[in-house]
C-alpha cells in the first residue's frame, strides 16, 4: 500500500510507505464437525454438524487518509483498530431409503445460524506506541462503532424418484 493524497498522487514515493505506529492483525480461525451414518433398518440415517469462529483484532494507520481530510497533515497520527467476532454452526439430518425397489426417497433438515460482532474505532495515535495522544479530555476518539449481525436459515427438503424401468424414472 503506497500513501496517497486526495488527488491520488503518492504522498512519500512511488512505492512508499511510512506507518507511524506498529499496524498488526492477528487472526484465529477454529473449526469443529461431526457425522453420523447410521442403517436404521427403514432407512440410512445421517446427521452432520460443524460449528466455528473466529476473531480478527487489527490494527491500521490511517494518517495519510484522515490527516489528509481533516487538514491535520502528518501532525497528528490516526489509527483504526477494529475486533471482529463471529460464531456460525450448522446442522443437516437426513433420511433416505436404501438403494433396492423401485422408489426411492430422501427428506431432511437443514439448519444454520451466525452471530457476529464488530467494532472499530478511529482515533488519533502516539507514534510508536500504539497508545492515544493525551489530551485535556482524553483519548480523541473520532470514530467508535460497534455492528452487531445475527442470522439463521432453515430448510426442509425431499424427493422420491419411482424407475419404471432402466431407462425411465419420475422424480417429484
Amino acid at each position: 500500500r503506497v500513501d496517497r493524497d486526495l488527488n491520488h498522487n503518492p504522498t512519500r514515493g512511488e512505492y512508499d510507505h511510512d506507518n507511524r505506529f506498529p499496524e498488526f492483525l492477528l487472526s484465529r480461525f477454529t473449526m469443529g464437525s461431526a457425522a453420523l451414518d447410521w442403517d436404521s433398518g427403514i432407512g440410512r440415517f445421517q446427521s452432520i454438524s460443524s460449528y466455528q469462529t473466529l476473531r480478527d483484532v487489527l490494527t491500521g494507520d490511517a494518517t495519510a487518509l484522515y490527516g489528509t481530510v481533516l487538514g491535520t497533515g502528518e501532525a497528528v497520527p490516526f489509527g483504526v483498530h477494529g475486533d471482529l467476532r463471529t460464531k456460525k454452526w450448522t446442522q443437516e439430518v437426513r433420511l433416505s431409503s436404501s438403494d433396492q425397489g423401485n422408489f426411492k426417497w430422501i427428506g431432511g433438515v437443514f439448519l444454520t445460524g451466525e452471530i457476529s460482532k464488530n467494532y472499530t474505532s478511529l482515533q488519533n495515535e502516539t507514534p510508536g506506541s500504539g497508545g492515544s495522544l493525551p489530551t485535556p479530555a482524553g483519548p480523541m476518539r473520532l470514530c467508535e462503532a460497534v455492528r452487531p449481525t445475527s442470522y439463521r436459515e432453515y430448510a426442509v427438503f425431499g424427493d422420491g424418484t419411482y424407475n419404471f424401468t432402466d431407462k425411465l424414472d419420475v422424480t417429484v
